[in-house]
């Protein structure tokens, strides 16, 4: 995958964290295991939630595909 960015070439990978992996608008704290309004359920798991995402190394952005695995 090319960067949107700096157009050079991103890093395959998987984004990874225990349990659930979610997305929350920047000021609000949400710890609850269901998703609310204004907040995206990236993956969730018993074990290790992961997500396919693209690194890339020249920018520091990761890039990922919200309906890519749940």
């Amino acid at each position: 995958m090319q960067c949107p960015f700096c157009k050079n070439t991103m890093t395959s990978g998987k984004l990874m964290g225990l349990r659930r992996l979610a997305w929350s608008e920047q000021g609000k704290r949400r710890w609850a295991l269901y998703e609310k309004e204004g907040e995206v359920t990236l993956a969730t798991g018993i074990d290790v939630a992961k997500i396919e995402a693209f690194r890339c190394k020249q920018c520091r952005k990761v890039i990922i595909d919200v309906d890519s695995e749940r």
